[in-house]
């Protein structure tokens, strides 16, 4: 309703708004299988967790004074706000990714009384990008300072991305990287996995994982092939697409991964 009533997503009932915003996100580069697996991150409520987050970090604020009035608060095995028990604060450093919820800790805030209540909080967050005022300039710098340079010319570089992601898509990310460095004369190998995504935590979740593989395996293989070509002269891999197929309602398989040492 409020990006209606904004005018960023025109069209008079909920059908013709749904399809102009999934049009607008494919004519930027989404594709409908990342859009179909952000949907996850999206239950989860993760982009407002993870927008607020990093917000924060390259603000350098407290999690008691985050952008848009969020804030980290407490919350016990009971599901009650507040003090948390010795176990659960030790679990912070253990179990706990940093991005809320989980180990005892929420992200609270960022919402008003309105129908929509979490637009509020999720427009401070993005004038932090689009505004002019200290604080975004200061976000825009922090950013900025990120920003990768090109690697030496002799450095290998293995580059493995799941063409699912949904969190950091291919097209945002590692493709137009790779294009980058070959435009400057390296030469990365870059493996694309069909059917991965970005959380291999989610495959456990019904139904999630009848779709997809998981990425982990990839990881570990481009370890063992730099340290094979580091150690021990072995050919550097070839860049590759790998023919993965989703496992469905059964178990895993190797030829699921089409994953060869």
């Amino acid at each position: 309703m409020r990006l209606r009533d904004a005018g960023s997503v025109p069209g008079a009932t909920v059908a013709a708004q749904t399809k102009d915003a999934l049009d607008r996100l494919v004519a930027n580069g989404w594709t409908l299988p990342t859009i179909e697996t952000a949907a996850l991150t999206t239950a989860f409520d993760l982009w407002r967790s993870l927008a607020a987050t990093y917000a924060s970090a390259y603000l350098r604020t407290t999690a008691n004074a985050m952008p848009g009035t969020f804030h980290f608060g407490a919350v016990a095995a009971d599901g009650a706000r507040g003090a948390v028990d010795a176990a659960t604060r030790a679990a912070w450093w253990a179990d706990a990714s940093g991005i809320p919820p989980g180990a005892g800790v929420l992200l609270l805030g960022g919402v008003d009384g309105s129908a929509d209540p979490s637009a509020a909080g999720l427009e401070a967050l993005r004038a932090l990008w689009s505004g002019s005022d200290t604080a975004a300039q200061t976000l825009r710098s922090a950013v900025a300072l990120t920003s990768a340079k090109l690697p030496r010319t002799d450095l290998p570089i293995i580059i493995a991305h799941g063409e699912r992601d949904g969190l950091l898509p291919i097209g945002f990310s590692s493709t137009p990287y790779v294009g980058a460095l070959e435009e400057a004369g390296r030469r990365p190998v870059y493996w694309r996995v069909p059917h991965a995504q970005h959380f291999d935590a989610f495959l456990a979740l019904p139904g999630f994982g009848d779709r997809h593989v998981a990425l982990m395996p990839y990881g570990y293989a481009a370890l063992d092939a730099m340290f094979a070509h580091l150690t021990k002269s072995a050919p550097f891999p070839p860049s590759h697409r790998f023919a993965t197929a989703a496992r469905g309602n059964r178990a895993l398989e190797a030829t699921n991964l089409a994953l060869t040492s």
